[in-house]
Order: structure tokens, then C-alpha cells, then sequence
């Protein structure tokens, strides 16, 4: 009985090792199958990192410590020249221009930081081209995981990736170049430009002037002309006042002394009446020719023109050719005083005033302005009359000449000589008139006297 309790033990005991044998087979078969594909992964890895390495176009190299190379890719070969035998365990540094210490310093600081570092340096091909390249260094560890509950790093070499910056120093050089010249030229067209633009303001400036003095030439031109013009007529009408003077003096004392009689018709009184009335005119008329050819001569002494126009416009506010217009006074006080006859330019001044009124039969406004320019002292008259055409404009100071409202004004007839004689007075007194107007946009009448200099004030 013991001995069979003994056998089934035994048999027990021979069925759990065989079972424990037979797991330690499949387990050992498991094992063997994962190793094999492990095995092949690896294969399968490393022949992908040896074709990435392959396919790199920049020069690697892995060397130890002391610089000597372990290991370099076909970029590496075709960059230098070079074969793997004649470069394999030979020191990197006999590859740069320097020969020595170059890259191992490289190395070293590498090494020691563990950092990713990089330069640029000169390295020799196998027929002594020298080729410009940029290095960039790392370390290379491995892990040894043998030691429990530690892992240890174990340094494996350093990877030295060369990249030919030639073609690209070559390239920046030529754009520097390139720049340079660009900015060269840029300079030389800035100064040309520079050049042509002072020419051109030089000629524009240069036109201005000759526009100017043309226009100056031809106003000093218009003065003679006016000047000849008023010379010539004032001969012609003093010969002719005297020659008309005595015929109708007879005529005006005949008329009258028929006026006196009491038998005459009444029909003939009327004609006789207005026989007496032209005559009037003409002894007016004659009178303004007398005084145009022969004006007397202006008793000049310092004045305030200011106040010359306050009396003026005094005047003239009784005149009932002036009731409906608004008179606008603008005078500057600063402005200086000047030698002048004070009744010649009262006349002119008047004279401008009849003709604003003239201009403005329904009325209107009348600015006369007073101010210092320069060494003249201005004068200005505008009203907010008709205008006038550039035809007109040119003849407004010829002698005999009147504007289409002008010639009957409020029953009152013009000779035509207010504008001439007012010129002629102005021209005495070393000043100048001109006009400026435009149809259906007012007239302005501008003066310029000579003002008196400050140490010439009495």
C-alpha cells in the first residue's frame, strides 16, 4: 500500500516535469521566433539608416576622441576626392588647410559639453581644392542598460556633418557685389537725377525771370505807347480848344442875347435853350482838353493818404450818383505817409468812384483798401459792377474812350478823358494804374505811389 501511495507520487512528479519541460520548449520556440524578427527589424533598420546615410549629399564623418575617422558616407568621398581606404582611421584634422588642432578642438569642446556645436573652416580635396565648409559637431552615446536600476551612457564616437557653403559664399559674395555696383549706380543716377532737377528749376526760375521782365517790357512798353498817345493828343487838343474856343464863344453870347428877347416863339426858345446847353458842354469839354494838354503842375508836400481818402469819400457821399452804393473802407493804419498834391489825387480818387457807380447802376458795393507793399504804398478800388471784356480793358485809359454805361450815365454825358487824365496824374506823382476785371465779375482799379522812406519823415 505504501509502495503504491510511492509510485503515484513518482508518476505525479513525472507528469509535472515533463509538462514544465515541455513549456520551457514552447517558451525557448517563442523566444526564438521574436529574436528572429527582432533580428530582422534590426537588419531591416540598419540597412535603412545606411541608405539615409548613403543618400546624405553633405559630408559625414564619425570619428573617436582623437579625431580619428571611423566611419564616412559616399557624400563624404565624392565632396573630397577621396577613397574610404585612404580616409578610414586617419586623423580629420590632416583634411583642413590648418592641419592641425582644428577640428579636434571642435571635438573636444563637443566631448566635454555635450552640446551641438558648429564653424566654419577650409578643408583640402585629394588634388588640393580647397573647399569652404560649414561643420556641425554632436556627440554620439549609447545607453548600457546592464547595470540594475541604472542606466549608463556610453560615448560612441562624434558625428562631424560637413555642408559645402562655397556655391553659397560665392553666390552672397556676388550679391554683395551685385548690391555694390547696384548702389553705385543708384548714387550716380540720384546724382544725375539731383543734377537734372537743379537744371530744370534753374530753367523754370530762368523762364519765371524772362516771363517776368517780358511782361515788365511790355507793360513799360504799354506806359510809352500811353504816353506818346497822351503827348500827341494833348498837342492836337490844345491846337483844337483854341480854334473852337472863340467860334463858340460867339455862339453861346448870340444864343443868349436871343434868349433875352420876349417876341420870340416858344418853339425857338427850346431850340435855342439847347443850343446853350451843348455849348455848356462843349466849354466843359474843352476845358478837360485844356487841362489834359497842359495839366498844371503838382504842388506836391507830405501827406496822410489815409485821411485824403476819408475826405474824398466824404465828398462824394453828397453825390447823388453814389446814393446807392455801399462804401467798404479797408486802410491800414501803419500805412506811411508820401509826397503828394492832395487835390490831383482827389480828382483821380473821385474819378474811380463815378466810374464804380457807373459800373453799378442797381447799386452795389464799393472796397477801397490802403496798405504798405514793399516801398509803395496801394491803393485799390472794387466794385461789384458789369466788367469789362479784355478789348475794353486794353483802351480803358486811351483819351476819348468810353464804356457803353459810361456814355449816358443819369442824364449826364462823359468826355471820355476821367481815366486818361487820372493816369497822367498818377504817372506825375512817379506811381502806376492798372486794372483787373472780368465780365459780369466786378473791376478793380489798383494804385502804387512811392511811399516816403522813415528817416525821410519830416
Amino acid at each position: 500500500m505504501i509502495f503504491r501511495e510511492k509510485i503515484q507520487r513518482y508518476q505525479k512528479k513525472a507528469n509535472t516535469a515533463e509538462r514544465k519541460v515541455k513549456i520551457l520548449e514552447s517558451l525557448i520556440e517563442e523566444m526564438s521566433r521574436e529574436s528572429y524578427h527582432v533580428t530582422q527589424d534590426l537588419r531591416k533598420q540598419k540597412a535603412f539608416l545606411e541608405t539615409v546615410i548613403s543618400s546624405v549629399s553633405d559630408a559625414l564623418f564619425v570619428v573617436d576622441k582623437r579625431g580619428s575617422i571611423k566611419r564616412i558616407n559616399i557624400g563624404a568621398l565624392n565632396l573630397l576626392g577621396y577613397s574610404e581606404e585612404d580616409l578610414i582611421g586617419r586623423d580629420i584634422d590632416l583634411l583642413t588647410k590648418e592641419k592641425e588642432n582644428c577640428i579636434g578642438g571642435l571635438i573636444n569642446e563637443v566631448v566635454n559639453s555635450s552640446l551641438v556645436l558648429a564653424e566654419e573652416t577650409i578643408l583640402l580635396a585629394k588634388d588640393q581644392r580647397e573647399i569652404e565648409v560649414g561643420l556641425s559637431c554632436a556627440a554620439m552615446f549609447s545607453v548600457n542598460s546592464e547595470k540594475k536600476k541604472m542606466l549608463e551612457h556610453v560615448f560612441e564616437g562624434v558625428l562631424i556633418v560637413a555642408h559645402d557653403i562655397g556655391p553659397n559664399k560665392k553666390l552672397i559674395r556676388d550679391l554683395e557685389n551685385t548690391k555694390t555696383r547696384l548702389e553705385k549706380k543708384a548714387g550716380e543716377h540720384q546724382r544725375a537725377q539731383e543734377a537734372t532737377l537743379n537744371i530744370l528749376e534753374d530753367m523754370v526760375e530762368t523762364k519765371n525771370r524772362l516771363e517776368q521782365t517780358l511782361k515788365e517790357l511790355e507793360q513799360k512798353e504799354a506806359q510809352l505807347i500811353q504816353a506818346e498817345k497822351l503827348s500827341g493828343i494833348g498837342q492836337m487838343a490844345a491846337g483844337i480848344a483854341h480854334e473852337i474856343n472863340n467860334p463858340l464863344t460867339c455862339i453861346m453870347g448870340f444864343s443868349q442875347m436871343m434868349l433875352l428877347r420876349e417876341d420870340i416863339q416858344e418853339e425857338l426858345r427850346e431850340d435855342l435853350q439847347s443850343i446853350q446847353r451843348e455849348s455848356k458842354r462843349c466849354v466843359a469839354i474843352i476845358e478837360s482838353l485844356l487841362n489834359f494838354a497842359r495839366p498844371k503842375p503838382a504842388l506836391k508836400k507830405e501827406i496822410d493818404i489815409v485821411k485824403v481818402l476819408d475826405a474824398t469819400t466824404k465828398i462824394t457821399s453828397y453825390s447823388a450818383s453814389l446814393d446807392k452804393v455801399e462804401i467798404i473802407k479797408e486802410y491800414d493804419p501803419s500805412t506811411p505817409r508820401l509826397m503828394a498834391d492832395e487835390n490831383r489825387l482827389q480828382e483821380v480818387f473821385m474819378n474811380l468812384m463815378l466810374n464804380a457807380a457807373m459800373a453799378m447802376p442797381e447799386g452795389g458795393k464799393l472796397t477801397i483798401r490802403c496798405y504798405q507793399e514793399d516801398k509803395n504804398i496801394v491803393l485799390s478800388f472794387s466794385d461789384e459792377g458789369i466788367g469789362m471784356s479784355e478789348s475794353i480793358k486794353d483802351k480803358i485809359f486811351d483819351p476819348f474812350f468810353t464804356t457803353s454805361y459810361e456814355k449816358e450815365y443819369k442824364g449826364q454825358k462823359g468826355t471820355g478823358l476821367g481815366l486818361s487824365i487820372s493816369y497822367a496824374i498818377i504817372k506825375e506823382h512817379g506811381g502806376d494804374i492798372t486794372v483787373e476785371s472780368k465780365r459780369n465779375q466786378g473791376t478793380t482799379f489798383y494804385i502804387r505811389l512811392p511811399a516816403i522812406a522813415s528817416h525821410e519823415v519830416s
